[in-house]
């Protein structure tokens, strides 16, 4: 199936807008926390406290997952996985949308990744999916998510799976030894 096929396919399940949640925060982690634990790490690379790195790391995480979806029409865990946020009403699938949507699901539908309001909120979004065939921040956002079956998209998750491999030996090879 082509993958302008997601728009009318059938409504995405809570297993795989996880598991591609999970895909894309993991390859935008590997883009974004990488060169700068190396330059923390091995540089004279300023952070002013752990707070504020985890937040410009979270927000740059969120943004780059955004600006593939703009991009390249999709982000890398939705493409694998045959899943796609689609804009009702009229709105336009640009940068604007999709930062503001990853948002709203880091806000809403995680509830900031703190760790008891996160599992209340994914359990109160699992309900409003259940119950609804949508989620409560995309009912609210005008958006559906959209599957499209199609199996051959499995075979990228090897070579994302290498990458990050890959990425996290040479992190771990580039830092200095102790001892």
């Amino acid at each position: 199936m082509a993958d302008s096929d997601t728009t009318t396919g059938s409504a995405a399940g809570a297993g795989r807008r996880l598991l591609a949640r999970y895909i894309d925060l993991n390859f935008a982690a590997m883009v974004i926390v990488l060169p700068l634990t190396l330059l923390v790490a091995l540089g004279p690379a300023l952070v002013a406290s752990p707070l504020m790195f985890s937040l410009v790391i979270a927000t740059a995480c969120y943004v780059v997952v955004a600006a593939q979806q703009a991009l390249l029409g999709n982000s890398a865990g939705k493409y694998v996985l045959g899943i796609k946020a689609i804009p009702t009403g009229g709105r336009q699938s640009d940068f604007a949308f999709f930062v503001e949507r990853e948002f709203r699901v880091l806000i809403l539908g995680q509830a900031f990744g703190l760790q008891l309001a996160s599992m209340v909120a994914g359990f109160v979004s699992l309900y409003y999916l259940r119950k609804h065939g949508e989620t409560h921040y995309d009912r609210n956002f005008s958006t559906v998510v959209r599957y499209s079956d199609d199996a051959r998209r499995l075979f990228w998750l090897i070579p994302m799976f290498a990458l990050v491999v890959l990425a996290f030996a040479l992190l771990l090879s580039a830092l200095p030894q102790r001892g």
